[in-house]
């Protein structure tokens, strides 16, 4: 089973409240052999997600994740994905001038993405925590993360790439022209950037 939940928090409540019900409840037909994966576990705890259950025939794993495991990595024998429809995008606020965690709906294609988790080996089944009319609302497509951004490191790097002028770079998705001018303003007010726009030692 996999599930996909937004963030740490939520899947560490999620994660403890099966660890507790679980052993008590005399309707689970299978023990769950349960874990969380998020970006800041330890390679060590991460390897737990994918590790086969001591015992596959008495024993159900059950992944409790965000949307690292969507695309980079991939989970053997999935054959249930439970998806809550949600994720944690970066935003970026452009009247405060400032980048936060927020979280929104996901896209038709994370849609198509989680369900392509469940039954690669054999035949699964999605479960999706929103309406129909949820899912019409969703975005066909995720926003490029240069978009969602204030564009501070992406302009810095840029910078110590040898590209002179951020702002003339044939950008795939182009993003708004304020918002790198912004950025590049605030590199200046850092002292990230010379009177020459070369990379300080600070920057």
């Amino acid at each position: 089973i996999l599930v996909f939940l937004t963030g740490q928090q939520e899947i560490d409540l999620v994660v403890t409240a099966i660890k507790q019900l679980s052993p008590v409840n005399p309707f689970y037909e299978f023990a769950l052999d349960v874990h969380p994966l998020y970006a800041s576990l330890s390679s060590k705890e991460r390897q737990c997600a994918f590790e086969e259950p001591f015992n596959s025939v008495t024993t159900r794993k059950c992944v409790i994740a965000t949307n690292i495991a969507e695309t980079s990595l991939t989970i053997a024998n999935v054959v249930y994905v439970i998806d809550c429809g949600l994720a944690k995008q970066k935003v970026y606020c452009a009247s405060k001038g400032v980048e936060m965690l927020g979280i929104g709906g996901i896209s038709k294609a994370s849609v198509k993405q989680r369900v392509g988790r469940a039954g690669r080996v054999k035949p699964g089944k999605a479960y999706h925590l929103y309406t129909r009319n949820g899912f019409l609302s969703f975005p066909n497509e995720t926003r490029a993360e240069m978009l969602r951004s204030g564009l501070l490191s992406e302009t810095l790097s840029m910078l110590a790439l040898g590209l002179a002028n951020p702002l003339a770079f044939d950008f795939i998705d182009a993003p708004n022209e304020m918002t790198m001018a912004r950025a590049l303003n605030t590199l200046y007010d850092l002292e990230a950037l010379d009177e020459n726009a070369r990379i300080t030692e600070l920057g």
